[in-house]
């Protein structure tokens, strides 16, 4: 099942996002090559701090990877994950019961992990059978 646009943000608050949101204001302004105080983001982010797995369509890697991702929008996911991963490369995020598709914007390294910011391309609802 795809899930709109429009319907995205609904369902990153019924199922994804901490109670804690929705977040009025950037939770952050620590991304790469942005100004210190700059925010460029268009969008609300939502916490969530959830287990999922990542894995690279191109390059082709066919292992999935254990991740956690730490915030999303409607446009967008971040990811603290153990291995770097190329700038432009294309994965699949599995989270919860949704594939998202994107393309990685940024991979950086911060002490023994990375942050890897996504664009989302594309999501999907898995169906569960009756």
């Amino acid at each position: 099942m795809y899930v709109h646009d429009t319907n995205l943000e609904h369902y990153i608050r019924e199922h994804v996002a901490s109670s804690v949101l929705p977040v009025s204001r950037p939770i952050d302004r620590t991304q790469p090559n942005n100004t210190p105080g700059a925010e460029k983001r268009r969008e609300p982010r939502f916490v969530t701090n959830e287990p999922a797995f990542m894995q690279s369509l191109n390059p082709l890697n066919l292992g999935l990877k254990s991740v956690q991702v730490l915030d999303v929008s409607r446009q967008g996911l971040k990811l603290r994950i153990a291995q770097h991963v190329l700038t432009g490369s294309e994965i699949q995020v599995e989270l919860k019961d949704l594939f998202v598709l994107g393309l990685i914007r940024y991979c950086v390294q911060v002490g023994s992990f990375f942050l890897a910011g996504i664009l989302v391309e594309d999501v999907l609802q898995l169906q569960h059978g009756h």
